[in-house]
């Protein structure tokens, strides 16, 4: 994984995307950002940026259990 999250063109989304994801991240919330990936597979096409950003900060939060 990189340093830092991939970029994503937040502003081709809703608002409501990326503020339930940031607040997932603040919360430190795993079942949040899960969830988010979740919807996020479900929709497809331009969403696999938001899915690529979401995975980051899973793993960024040791939600995969270890930090890859």
């Amino acid at each position: 994984y990189p340093d830092n999250p991939p970029s994503v063109s937040w502003s081709s989304f809703p608002p409501y995307v990326k503020i339930g994801i940031d607040n997932s991240v603040k919360e430190r919330s795993c079942s949040g950002l899960q969830k988010a990936f979740d919807a996020a597979a479900r929709k497809g096409g331009k969403y696999t940026d938001v899915m690529d950003y979401i995975d980051w900060q899973l793993n960024n939060l040791y939600c995969y259990g270890t930090k890859r």
